[in-house]
């Protein structure tokens, strides 16, 4: 099984890892806008319907600005590790 890790952003302005298999994946923090995370994902060949899950690091704005990254799709958020919240 191929395991892909892409850097959708990283830095002061906002953070945004994918983690996943050619089937399903995971974000590690959402601080960038919708529109970057579901472009950064097309061009690297991910539908949106593959992501499962989004974990939080911690509640600062470069780390969750994008958090509602979907409107039609339920996703599971973890906090830190101790907290976790369903939009």
């Amino acid at each position: 099984m191929k395991v892909r890790f892409i850097s959708l952003a990283s830095g002061s302005s906002g953070n945004c890892y994918y983690i996943g298999t050619e089937k399903y994946g995971i974000l590690i923090d959402a601080g960038i806008a919708v529109r970057t995370i579901k472009k950064g994902l097309k061009e690297a060949g991910i539908n949106m319907e593959m992501i499962r899950a989004v974990f939080v690091t911690h509640d600062h704005a470069d780390h969750i600005s994008g958090r509602r990254i979907g409107r039609k799709t339920e996703y599971t958020y973890l906090y830190n590790g101790t907290h976790s919240r369903r939009y």
